[in-house]
């Protein structure tokens, strides 16, 4: 029994350097089915946390564009949303950009109290991440998506989409058509505003982002805006080459 006993623990040891020698050579490693529940258990548990975050995140967004929206920021003697965001919590321009025109394209608003509080129904299965990405992209593209594409696959779709559309106008001399301009203007992604300066007018290759009777009336939180969709136009259209025109309008 004894020699026996040996035979097979020799011929264990042989089996297992056989193994290890494989696993090294094909770099693909050989885990334990406790190692394999471990990882199942972890995975659950990061899948918990996720859910959590994703909810606390939406939770913020809503919160920070009703600050917004009913200008509370200047009760802690804010001149706009960015400076409050920074001051308070430390978040960066993009980042209460990303929170604002989420809630501004994808919430809804309650008719009654004019709050919103939660997604629409046909966004509230895409992850914040998702909503980010296609914040930028035209209504047509996202009636393409569906919840359970990645992020990665999401952003090709809008690559693919602009790289498309840039080729298109460089080649084709003849001027937009009302429903480029509304393609555009859907990229610029700019949340809506309070002080009633926001007029916007689409012309022929022309965005208006602003009309005011009195230039000096301009707010920061107005140009604060304009940056921003400029910011976007670029992002939005990287082959475009575009001007800057001021005029006058009577």
């Amino acid at each position: 029994m004894k020699k026996v006993e040996a035979v097979e623990k020799k011929e264990q040891k042989v089996s297992d350097k056989v193994v290890a020698t494989l696993s090294e050579k094909n770099e693909v490693m050989v885990f334990t089915e406790q190692e394999k529940k471990l990882y199942g258990t972890l995975l659950k548990g990061i899948n918990m946390e996720l859910r959590k975050v994703e909810k606390s995140y939406l939770n913020i967004a809503f919160k920070l564009n009703r600050i917004y929206q009913e200008k509370l920021y200047k009760l802690g003697d804010y001149q706009n949303i960015y400076d409050f965001a920074k001051g308070e919590y430390s978040l960066a321009r993009g980042t209460c950009n990303n929170y604002i025109n989420i809630c501004t394209r994808f919430g809804y608003t309650d008719p009654e109290t004019g709050i919103c509080e939660t997604l629409m129904d046909k966004y509230k299965e895409y992850s914040s991440s998702k909503l980010v990405v296609m914040v930028s992209m035209p209504n047509e593209l996202i009636e393409k998506l569906n919840p359970k594409m990645t992020v990665r696959e999401i952003k090709e779709m809008r690559r693919l989409y602009m790289d498309e559309k840039a080729a298109v106008e460089k080649q084709d001399d003849v001027p937009a058509d009302e429903t480029e301009s509304e393609c555009i203007q859907e990229s610029l992604n700019l949340p809506e505003r309070n002080d009633g300066l926001m007029d916007f007018a689409e012309g022929v290759n022309s965005v208006t982002l602003a009309e005011v009777e009195d230039i000096f009336k301009i707010t920061d939180d107005t140009r604060e805006v304009l940056l921003d969709a400029i910011g976007d136009f670029k992002a939005a259209h990287p082959q475009s080459k575009f001007r800057f025109a001021i005029s006058l309008t009577w």
